[in-house]
């Protein structure tokens, strides 16, 4: 949660995008890099791939859109559903909250729906 809440992730994203995946640690530094090598080591590139791929060709083909055009005709049923059960009380959006207020951090944006 810390490194969640302090933005390092945004770091570690902005050198990604700006850097390059593998020519972020000049960007990012050593310790962020070292971590993170250790973890690339433990990701499974080809299942990664194929997920990847299968969302690529989800769109490519048209499907998604088919989906998405049906959902806002229901009045986006699915997406709202999802929603709500993302909402509300966890143990995650209390440690936010706790960490939130200790840090003297600004409340998230209210939601845009």
């Amino acid at each position: 949660m810390e490194m969640y809440m302090s933005g390092e992730m945004e770091t570690v994203f902005e050198g990604f995008r700006t850097a390059g995946f593998f020519d972020r640690p000049r960007i990012t530094g050593r310790r962020r890099s070292s971590e993170g090598s250790r973890r690339a080591i433990e990701i499974d590139r080809e299942d990664i791939a194929a997920r990847f791929r299968r969302v690529l060709e989800d769109i490519k083909s048209g499907a998604f859109a088919q989906r998405f055009q049906a959902e806002a005709q229901t009045g986006y049923s699915v997406l709202n559903m999802a929603q709500s059960l993302l909402r509300g009380n966890s143990s995650i959006t209390d440690a936010e909250t706790r960490l939130r207020r200790a840090a003297d951090l600004p409340d998230p944006p209210a939601d845009r729906g």
